[in-house]
């Protein structure tokens, strides 16, 4: 019988596939060490010494995600409902709109949209309903600004449609999703 690891416990195969993720989790989690160190050789690479100069310097090199031999390294998985379901919810806090937690998805998409809605006939703009300051450095309002604008474009591609706010929301959320998930 083979034996398995997790935090110096041994496991059987059997044992490992029985867990669920969340008791996987758990287990791999406990007694984590506070602090990971990798030692890297002192080398010249492409004329650089990167040991050196991480000392000299207080900095650290960063390795091209390009250039890691291990494909699972960057691996990401996303799951767009769910992104979607938390942007949503991110959202509505920013604008000070209260979502009920036992609404669907579609519930939430619709409710927000027309909280939006009505608040742009009330004369007001995205960027003053998602409090967007303008002309600024940081990077949240930089992202909410172009939300807002993502937003107003999709509003404008779908206006003919009967549910053009949904439509326009879920896209730009989407345009969100994509972009996080191709970068």
């Amino acid at each position: 019988m083979e034996k398995y690891y997790i935090n110096n416990q041994v496991y059987s195969l059997e044992e490992i596939q029985s867990l669920s993720l969340q008791d996987y989790l758990a287990l791999s989690q406990k007694n984590k060490p506070m602090k990971l160190y990798k030692y890297f050789p002192n080398l010249v690479k492409n004329g650089r010494n990167y040991s050196i100069e991480a000392l000299e310097d207080n900095s650290v090199y960063l390795q091209s995600p390009i250039n890691f031999d291990d494909p699972y390294d960057t691996t990401v998985s996303i799951d767009v409902e769910e992104f979607a379901m938390n942007r949503i919810e991110y959202y509505a806090s920013r604008c000070g709109y209260n979502l009920e937690p036992h609404w669907d998805y579609s519930k939430r998409i619709y409710e927000f949209s027309t909280y939006l809605y009505n608040q742009l006939l009330q004369g007001k703009t995205l960027h003053d309903i998602l409090n967007v300051r303008e002309k600024t450095d940081d990077l949240a309002d930089i992202t909410h600004s172009i939300f807002a604008n993502q937003l107003n474009v999709k509003l404008i591609e779908h206006y003919k449609d009967n549910d053009a706010w949904q439509q326009a929301f879920y896209k730009a959320i989407y345009e969100q999703f994509l972009t996080l998930k191709n970068t």
